[in-house]
């Protein structure tokens, strides 16, 4: 079994290097980062399978690194942060799980075997990518790719995209697409959904005369024809 890669973001050592002499005996590989600084690009490098932040990261707050990166990667996110937190906020800013310091080393271990293996098995369950002519979308590190070239999604727009594409040749009204993109019906806002739809359009222009990736079905919504996937 090739072994995976756990991205620890914290500036303990004393946790860094407890895990690190763990790994040694199990399948991955534990790699740290201090800070958020080039955090983005580390994340492209390694594509790690699991992330754990701790309670000291440098530059920026737990909880608010842990929001920003949920919404770049899907793959599971464990905390370990003071008895002050809860999971209620740590579950709402996107993490999977959460453990008290003082830590646990081997509940920590445990949980982070276990989260791998669900991760595994989920991966392999769903369809993990789209190929829809020359635009390529990876599910798993929600990464897109337009004639060969790396698109830079927001994750509002990754959602909206990968929403249409799971259903070709469906016409959604723009009420639709933001009940089930936004999934905040009593703030609906067709404009919203048409700021996004203009901006990806332009990240994706068509070339040689090629058709929209999304198409405008005048006076009904949106949609992505099975000719263009």
């Amino acid at each position: 079994m090739a072994r995976e890669q756990i991205l620890l973001i914290d500036d303990s050592d004393d946790l860094y290097d407890k895990l690190d002499q763990d790994a040694r005996g199990e399948h991955f590989i534990l790699i740290r980062q201090r800070s958020d600084l080039m955090l983005e690009k580390v994340m492209q490098m390694l594509e790690p399978k699991l992330i754990i932040i701790g309670e000291t990261v440098i530059e920026r707050e737990p909880l608010e690194l842990c929001t920003l990166l949920r919404e770049q990667t899907l793959i599971p996110i464990v905390m370990t942060l003071g008895e002050s937190c809860t999971m209620q906020k740590v579950v709402e800013a996107g993490a999977n799980d959460f453990l008290s310091t003082p830590v646990p080393y081997d509940e920590l271990l445990s949980r982070i075997k276990a989260h791998l293996n669900h991760y595994r098995r989920t991966r392999d369950q769903l369809q993990c990518e789209l190929q829809l002519d020359d635009l390529f979308i990876d599910l798993i590190s929600q990464k897109v790719q337009h004639y060969e070239k790396q698109i830079d999604l927001s994750a509002q727009e990754f959602k909206l995209l990968t929403f249409l594409a799971h259903r070709p040749n469906t016409v959604f009204s723009t009420n639709q697409l933001f009940y089930h993109v936004w999934e905040e019906e009593k703030l609906y806002d067709s404009k919203t959904v048409m700021v996004h739809i203009s901006n990806i359009r332009k990240k994706l222009p068509p070339k040689d005369g090629a058709p929209s990736v999304i198409q405008t079905i005048h006076g009904v919504g949106y949609t992505i024809h099975d000719f263009y996937c």
